[in-house]
């Protein structure tokens, strides 16, 4: 090959390749771990049911997987315990707040 001639070879299109290649699959590792577990909806279906209660002075009924749990209009709530994909949830029957059952 003559000395000025310019380009790529084969081998370093190839490990540019498998480079970009192995850069995409971590990304696209590293993206889906930011999506919200399915569990947060559920957690914020309880709070938006308590803010709703609050807001219009009136008890609300909401449904979250299969048990249904109402809010007062103070707050408070028919204490419950709500299980979602293995995740155990207690909600306070003096403030309404959702927790963890391990805490």
């Amino acid at each position: 090959m003559p000395a000025d001639a310019r380009g790529l070879t084969l081998i370093e299109l190839t490990v540019a390749l498998a480079v970009l290649g192995i850069s995409l699959a971590v990304a696209g590792v590293a993206v889906r771990s930011l999506e919200p577990p399915r569990v947060a909806h559920a957690i914020q279906a309880l709070a938006a049911a308590r803010e709703r209660a609050v807001r219009e002075g009136r008890a609300v009924v909401v449904a979250v997987a299969g048990v249904s749990l109402r809010f007062d209009a103070d707050g408070s709530a028919r204490g419950r315990v709500v299980r979602v994909e293995g995740l155990t949830m207690v909600v306070d029957p003096l403030t309404g707040r959702v927790s963890d059952a391990a805490r």
